[in-house]
């Protein structure tokens, strides 16, 4: 399952980018102007912090990935800062309720989830559970099938770590 959907994501990337190639010879792009001079300053692409589809899993550490090194592309409701974040989509294997926790993390963590298909729609926002650094939250009325932007990130500025994310069905 998971050689097929590598397979699939390399075809997919492939056929996108190749619609992204060179104009051909003798044509020319309309209002196209060649650019002159040096290139003044170095470019960089930071990661990005979509990490994958996580499918319908369960469990303790169904996603482990640290947030060093990447971009800051979302902002959290509940303590953002400037660290890096990443993001997972989820979906619910079943109706009912589930937790979701970022225990075992090496830093403080901020844990927010989206509905994935109108990612303005925040379900729940953590930052810290009880005494603990690691972020907790629960929803309660997921219905089968539902799909999620979960989001972890650092709480302070540059704050980062390996991120541990656990869902269970409660």
């Amino acid at each position: 399952m998971r050689l097929e959907r590598v397979v699939l994501c390399a075809v997919s990337w492939v056929l996108v980018l190749g619609a992204c190639g060179p104009v051909p010879d003798g044509e020319e792009w309309e209002g196209a102007e060649p650019e002159t001079g040096p290139v003044t300053e170095a470019q960089t692409v930071s990661q990005q912090a979509f990490i994958g589809d996580l499918g319908s899993a369960l469990g303790n550490a169904v996603a482990v990935h640290s947030t060093c090194g990447v971009s800051n592309q979302w902002r959290t409701t509940c303590g953002s800062g400037p660290s890096g974040d990443i993001s997972f989509v989820w979906r619910a294997p079943s109706t009912g309720a589930y937790t979701f926790t970022t225990r075992n993390s090496t830093f403080d963590t901020v844990l927010e989830i989206r509905n994935y298909r109108a990612t303005s729609e925040i379900l729940a926002c953590n930052d810290d559970s009880g005494n603990n650094l690691w972020s907790a939250t629960a929803l309660n009325s997921l219905i089968r099938g539902t799909l999620l932007l979960i989001t972890i990130e650092g709480y302070g500025e540059r704050e980062c770590g390996v991120a541990h994310l656990n869902i269970a069905r409660r």
